[in-house]
């Protein structure tokens, strides 16, 4: 296998059915919220509601969401080649 780029990565997400992109970016949001809680002060973590940040992610066009998860599917993609 050879090296894939992070363009050869978003470019293929591009390509892509937006619904899974969509999901993957309510989960990656919905995961980056879980962190941020556990390493904020108490009361100190806000964000805007789930629901709102559902409503955003399907607002999006196709080529955001892939810029947005484009590396960490890049970083998944060179962990695996090296495993």
């Amino acid at each position: 296998m050879g090296v894939v780029t992070l363009h050869e990565v978003e470019g293929t997400l591009r390509t892509g059915d937006p619904s899974p992109l969509r999901e993957i970016t309510h989960q990656t949001a919905h995961s980056h919220i879980a962190l941020c809680g556990l390493t904020s002060k108490k009361g100190d973590c806000a964000h805007i509601s789930e629901e709102a940040t559902q409503d955003r992610i399907d607002a999006r066009k196709v080529d955001p969401l892939a810029a947005m998860l484009a590396p960490s599917h890049w970083t998944a993609l060179w962990l695996e080649e090296r495993l």
